[in-house]
């Protein structure tokens, strides 16, 4: 589960972002407003709808942890929720649900 630079896939999202100069990180719960900001930025069209495949219905994301791996996912991944704006509870985020990091110009 390991990359050529030792990562892990494991590994909280932030570290694969170390070393870079990030100022934008789409979500994929955004995918299509959060590709329509990159587009734009690169001055492309981005009127073309990303299509939804292979789309699965879900219950709660706290129905699938226990307490115990609940908290080990929290500890584990406490600097992406930080940084990424997701509350524990993962049904809500705490900014408006669009990509985040975006640097002043």
């Amino acid at each position: 589960l390991y990359n050529s630079e030792g990562l892990s896939q494991c590994n909280p999202q932030c570290r694969w972002l170390e070393g870079f100069d990030v100022d934008f990180v789409g979500r994929v719960e955004s995918l299509q407003r959060d590709l329509a900001v990159v587009m734009g930025e690169l001055g492309l069209d981005a009127k073309s709808e990303v299509p939804q495949l292979n789309s699965t219905s879900h219950r709660k994301h706290q129905d699938y942890y226990c307490r115990e791996s609940r908290e080990l996912v929290e500890r584990l991944y406490a600097d992406d929720f930080a940084a990424f704006g997701y509350h524990k509870d993962l049904d809500r985020t705490s900014s408006d649900g669009t990509g985040i990091g975006r640097k002043a110009a």
